[in-house]
């Protein structure tokens, strides 16, 4: 898994296919002052109306990053709504809301115990990754509709419903298979998003395989597997050796087995024994948090190994992506190497929780910008050819994708 480019120089086993092609790349030319500036005022904005904002919020950054994103010299244009976001999301969080309040309803009067109640309760998660898939395909569609370049918009084709209940068949295939299915499925997704995705009336095209995927895979699967095992061990090790878990449960009986305040007797015995409980409530609460915070320290070693693990995988799928992707005359290829996808990926996590979610506006500028340099563009675009597209384009945003995945911007 060696490093084969630096920076965001087109790697020579990308480079020879397509021969003399000229090459292209796309430009952001965006400050982090402006950017940090909006994002200040839509977090007071969010915060004064408790969250509504934000969807007008997410709209301006949008906004701001199409605009300073440039191709052949033109910048892109974003024309979607707050509005639109806002409308989309109240649609879906009704549709919930209901479903969710009728499941509850029909759990309480079949009874906790009951079959039907059992089958509700397995049923309403599926339910939910199904609409996930539905969301990130609809919310592609959005967002498609709404970038315009030179006068032409994007578009994209296909039932976001159909590819829900692909999306989570191949995903479980994923799962029944202990996750060596995902270079496949990841492949097969990215194809069906891709292929039906249009810009003017070009469609872009994209067919690969999974089988180069499969070493970067199975090497991020084999020391993600090592480095869960040594932070399970290193749990269950602190847990053990601090003797916390059974610590809880000791004071927990001291206490009378609860929280809250018992009748006292008024005698000098009974100020003594509600003192005892008091200081035994206290010291449960400091050791809860102290095993949650154990958990919280293992989760944040697991997300930021996984992405260094994984990191040659999505570099391999970058390029596998890129390499066989065409548009009209165009063809692509990316640079980015698995090193740099994780100083990348780890870089922002770090950032993000480091600075409490202040650093948010740096990791978008960071990831739009390693996007920008690494991704090649080769041959000619004949503007003159492309025409104005006739897709239906959706009248709210990407409500589904704002309550399950909202993503970076």
């Amino acid at each position: 898994m060696s490093d084969q480019a630096q920076g965001g120089t087109l790697p020579q086993t990308l480079a020879r296919p397509v021969g003399s092609l000229p090459e292209r790349q796309f430009e952001y030319v965006g400050r982090l002052g402006p950017l940090y500036w909006l994002f200040v005022k839509n977090l007071l904005l969010s915060f004064i109306t408790f969250g509504i904002y934000r969807f007008w919020g997410r709209t301006n950054i949008r906004r701001y990053i199409w605009s300073n994103t440039r191709f052949m010299g033109d910048a892109f244009e974003y024309t979607g709504k707050g509005s639109e976001l806002f409308a989309g999301f109240l649609i879906v969080f009704g549709v919930f809301f209901v479903v969710s309040t009728a499941i509850q309803i029909l759990v309480l009067g079949f009874g906790p115990e009951s079959p039907v109640s059992a089958v509700l309760n397995i049923v309403f998660p599926i339910f939910i990754g199904y609409f996930v898939f539905v969301a990130q395909y609809a919310a592609q569609r959005y967002r498609l509709t709404r970038t315009v370049w030179r006068g032409l918009r994007g578009g994209m084709t296909g039932s976001a419903w159909r590819y829900g209940f692909y999306a989570f068949g191949v995903t479980l295939l994923t799962g029944l298979t202990l996750t060596l299915a995902r270079p496949w499925a990841r492949t097969r997704l990215i194809e069906r998003r891709l292929s039906n995705s249009y810009f003017g009336d070009a469609k872009v095209s994209v067919a690969f395989s999974s089988r180069p995927l499969y070493p970067s895979y199975i090497v991020g699967l084999a020391a993600f597997a090592v480095g869960a095992a040594v932070a399970g061990y290193a749990i269950y090790a602190v847990l053990a050796e601090t003797n916390l878990m059974e610590r809880i449960v000791d004071l927990f009986s001291m206490s009378g087995g609860g929280f809250g305040e018992s009748e006292s007797s008024g005698s000098e015995s009974g100020t003594v024994d509600k003192t005892s409980k008091q200081g035994s409530e206290e010291e449960i609460v400091k050791l809860v948090f102290l095993v949650l915070g154990v958990y919280v320290a293992a989760f944040i070693f697991l997300a930021l190994f996984a992405s260094i693990c994984f990191a040659w995988f999505d570099a391999a799928t970058a390029r596998a992506t890129a390499g066989n992707s065409t548009f009209q005359d165009l063809r692509f290829a990316s640079s980015a190497t698995g090193g740099q996808i994780a100083w990348l990926v780890t870089g922002n996590i770090v950032l993000i929780l480091a600075s409490f979610l202040l650093a948010y506006p740096i990791a978008v500028q960071r990831t739009i910008r390693f996007i920008a340099t690494h991704c090649h563009v080769l041959g000619t675009l004949d503007v003159e050819r492309l025409r104005q597209n006739t897709l239906v384009k959706s009248r709210t945003g990407e409500g589904l994708l704002e309550v399950f995945d909202p993503g970076m911007f």
